[in-house]
């Protein structure tokens, strides 16, 4: 287990977070969670009465709280976030604060206790728009958005405790995640969109001609690089892009659901929305060859076992 037994994880009932909780908990982990219970649930978290974990509500902004958290844990997965790139336009002051702030005070608390190792839950928006696809780590961050600016910002506060004070930190790079427990807001991803208006017989809202390309990649997928990266000796505050490596249009996407659906929906076509990026697709050749990621889930696929859980929720 790469000494590594207890697992402190910020944001541990939110969609990504409760995922890789249960799979900790699978892995025999002992495993601290903070979450301020804005979007997460205990009940996402299937194995929420187990003896090895230990749920804490609070925020990332509570220094208080981060200590009493941190003293047992050997690893620091950090997920907690505003990670709506139309709230950030809303509400640029809130999402610096939690993602910036945030993460410089586990930062901070994990050198001053000594913690192994910490993973930072990153983003792909810090690319922003880029000519060059598909997106490579060593691209500049170009961000378009407040909340692409404080993953930005929050990864270069990575790689300065990696360099400066000896933090042994992992940057992931996610790009455009889906699954089961994503919450459903008025800030919901195209997926939720997309599963609520095939329930309810609506059109499929599609903002610009539906030619925009995403990396859209299961939540397992995502599970599956933290867990690597827990377990895997890697180059310390490089970041790392974790997704699938294929390009899909929003329009491709929106043909998926009316198969899995087995009916024909409209589509209706919106202005394009401020701070989006037109086409985004990630290199995974640095996280195959780091911590010999592999994803696993195809998006047809993926798609399927979400609708199976929206469903399941919807009734």
């Amino acid at each position: 287990m790469n000494d590594i037994s207890t697992v402190f994880v910020t944001g541990g009932l939110g969609f990504i977070g409760s995922h890789l909780v249960d799979r900790l908990i699978d892995e025999e982990y002992d495993v601290i969670v903070l979450d301020d219970f804005s979007s997460g649930l205990e009940s996402n978290v299937s194995q929420i009465r187990n003896p090895k974990l230990r749920v804490v509500r609070g925020s990332v902004l509570d220094t208080k709280v981060l200590a009493d958290c941190m003293k047992n844990a050997d690893a620091v997965v950090h997920l907690a976030a505003i990670v709506s790139v139309q709230r950030s336009l809303s509400e640029p002051h809130l999402t610096h604060d939690v993602n910036v702030t945030g993460t410089l005070n586990l930062l901070s608390e994990g050198v001053r206790q000594r913690v192994r190792k910490f993973i930072f839950a990153s983003s792909a928006a810090v690319y922003g728009r880029s000519e060059n696809l598909p997106l490579r780590e060593e691209y500049p961050v170009n961000p378009l958005s407040p909340y692409g600016a404080s993953k930005a910002a929050a990864e270069a506060y990575c790689t300065a405790f990696s360099k400066s004070m000896q933090m042994d930190t992992v940057i992931l790079r996610f790009m455009n995640v889906y699954g089961p427990r994503r919450s459903s807001s008025q800030y919901a991803g195209v997926m939720i969109k997309f599963a609520e208006a095939v329930r309810k017989g609506d059109p499929l809202v599609i903002y610009g001609d539906g030619q925009q390309t995403r990396d859209f990649t299961y939540v397992t997928d995502i599970v599956d690089a933290m867990i690597l990266s827990l377990k895997s000796k890697t180059d310390s505050g490089v970041p790392m892009n974790i997704g699938t490596g294929k390009p899909h249009t929003i329009n491709q996407l929106a043909r998926i659901f009316e198969e899995i659906g087995g009916l024909s929906v409209q589509r209706r076509f919106m202005n394009e929305r401020p701070g989006e990026i037109r086409s985004s697709y990630g290199d995974i050749t640095l996280a195959r060859q780091s911590i010999g990621y592999q994803p696993k889930v195809e998006l047809a696929e993926g798609v399927r076992r979400f609708m199976e859980w929206y469903r399941t929720k919807a009734n």
